[in-house]
């Protein structure tokens, strides 16, 4: 690789010194480092652009995973790779961290695999129209009563019309990538990044069965509003839509996935725990 793009956090990176850090290397090394117009003062040593530059291998993102998961529309959008450097506390989907930026260099070597994360496509039909998302999930699809609204009601349907109801605070539908967010956070299972799943789990279900579902990737999970008040559909965590009452929401796997570098041999469930050790030791 020769030509990247540095998108920055500015509240993670506050002085953008990891960015600054991070272009300096890779200039060193004989690349082209390309950054926003708005931030061209601030980086003086990256090349800046109003329109996106052409010759872009690679999306570096500087935050945390709320950067990663915004910028990811950016990279399925212009069919472009994405490597995320963390400034967040757990930075589960960022590569590397700042005091690591020594294996940058493997990047304008070539060495580094590409992976395809899954990305979920919502779409809701609201007294018979029907209205699509423009914005693809990373993690997760959320559908949950709002603090005014109390209980949340729901069934959960697959492709053969197999249904379970609820009564919870919400529902998560997870991608692999997603299972070790707000679905943990949960009570649901760490899926591995290969396993073509999606992930099911209740939030605080008032009844016995409480358990995650596993469904197959190729299934279009319908989830409609039972209850007597709207319903809020969030997108990685963003608002979408209140969905009414007897309106249905539908969640399946996008025909694009997001591409991501991965620079370690470090397995899904190693680089996790790790994380998470480093966490609770703050």
């Amino acid at each position: 690789m020769k030509a990247f793009v540095i998108l920055p956090n500015p509240l993670k990176d506050k002085d953008l010194s990891v960015s600054r850090a991070v272009a300096d290397r890779l200039i060193a090394c004989g690349a082209r480092v390309y950054t926003e117009a708005s931030m061209a003062s601030r980086l003086p040593s990256c090349e800046p652009y109003t329109t996106f530059p052409s010759d872009a291998e690679l999306l570096l993102v500087i935050g945390g995973d709320g950067s990663v998961i915004d910028a990811s529309v950016l990279a399925v959008q212009k069919q472009i790779p994405l490597l995320g450097i963390n400034l967040g506390k757990i930075g589960y989907l960022s590569e590397v961290d700042p005091q690591e930026l020594s294996v940058l260099r493997q990047l304008i070597d070539d060495q580094y695999t590409t992976t395809e994360q899954m990305l979920l496509t919502v779409s809701c039909v609201i007294a018979g129209e029907q209205v699509t998302c423009d914005r693809m999930a990373l993690n997760d699809i959320i559908v949950s009563h709002s603090s005014a609204s109390g209980m949340a009601e729901f069934t959960v349907s697959d492709s053969s019309e197999d249904t379970v109801r609820y009564r919870a605070d919400g529902l998560i539908v997870a991608t692999p990538a997603g299972s070790t967010a707000y679905s943990l956070s949960a009570g649901g299972p760490v899926v591995a990044h290969n396993v073509p799943a999606l992930t099911v789990t209740p939030v605080c279900a008032h009844s016995l069965f409480q358990r995650s579902i596993i469904y197959s990737s190729k299934e279009r999970i319908a989830i409609r509003n039972v209850g007597s008040t709207d319903l809020q559909v969030l997108v990685d965590g963003r608002p979408y839509l209140s969905l009414p009452p007897e309106s249905v929401c539908y969640v399946e796997v996008a025909d694009t996935p997001l591409r991501m570098l991965k620079l370690s041999h470090t397995g899904v469930f190693s680089t996790l725990f790790r994380k998470i050790r480093t966490i609770e030791t703050l």
